[in-house]
């Protein structure tokens, strides 16, 4: 996507854009590639949400914002960096980031400052304690576990598409 809005000729960032856009560019009335870009945001932020640390959720990730490729609009006054009310409230995605927030906080394993270590934490691949770290590997698990709060919770990844694949 050309930042030509920033009036700096398509200069004022790095070339080194690692994102996938589901095979379209920018914003699409295709229903099949917009349904899975909300599934990638979903599963991102509920991978964000599972993982100890502070969460660094920006401004508007909660209902999608774009800045339309531009990756400095740091000094912009304008709709790039302006929280979008009119977007929030019919977002399908801030409702699903609420519920992200609410089981995050319902487990206070999953906010521990407390470095994850062996003893804290089990991991699982298709069979119990058998993690596949290989690259064809579409599943894994792990247990978080708080002894002295006897907590325990359990998270699994799975992945179901092979749609990424066909960009290679």
């Amino acid at each position: 996507v050309s930042t030509q809005s920033t009036g700096e000729n398509n200069k004022d960032g790095i070339d080194n854009n690692l994102s996938w856009n589901c095979g379209v560019e920018g914003d699409t009335e295709n229903e099949t590639i917009n349904l899975l870009r909300q599934r990638q945001l979903k599963n991102f932020f509920l991978a964000l949400m599972v993982s100890r640390g502070v969460p660094m959720i920006l401004m508007g990730d909660e209902y999608a914002h774009t800045k339309k490729g531009n990756n400095n609009t740091w000094c912009q006054d304008n709709i790039f960096n302006w929280f979008r009310w009119d977007l929030v409230e019919k977002s399908d995605l801030r409702h699903f980031v609420t519920l992200c927030s609410v089981y995050r906080r319902t487990y206070s394993i999953l906010h521990s400052p407390k470095f994850v270590d062996n003893n804290d934490i089990e991991w699982h691949g298709t069979e119990a304690f058998k993690p596949d770290w290989s690259p064809a590997s579409r599943f894994v698990a792990f247990i978080l576990k708080d002894f002295e709060q006897r907590e325990y919770v359990y998270i699994c990844l799975l992945y179901t598409s092979d749609a990424a694949d066909e960009e290679d």
